[in-house]
């Protein structure tokens, strides 16, 4: 596999897709009351804040938290992969 920084979502719905799959599974997810990410200063995901603030200004895009995911054959696998992604396990 081979990985490259990637490039802001093109639209709203890929940064949909992008939090369906990745952060609606993942341990550093937590919103607030309002429905909002919580702020990395009170434990929330530093990546997706980053996320939040790229729709201001792409300067803060996390382009290499973020990445492209290719395989050996140069086929790509994902266009946006988390590399903070942490699985959240069932406790039953």
């Amino acid at each position: 596999m081979k990985t490259k920084n990637s490039s802001p979502f093109s639209n709203g719905m890929e940064y949909e897709y992008f939090q369906e799959c990745w952060c609606g599974t993942c341990t550093h997810l937590k919103l607030r009351d309002d429905g909002f990410p919580e702020l990395p200063e009170n434990d929330g995901c530093p990546i997706l804040d980053a996320m939040e603030l790229a729709r201001i200004d792409r300067v803060y895009w996390p382009e290499k938290e973020v990445v492209e995911e290719w395989d050996d054959d140069g086929n790509i696998s994902f266009w946006h992969k988390c590399t903070g992604y942490k699985k959240k396990t069932d406790r039953r």
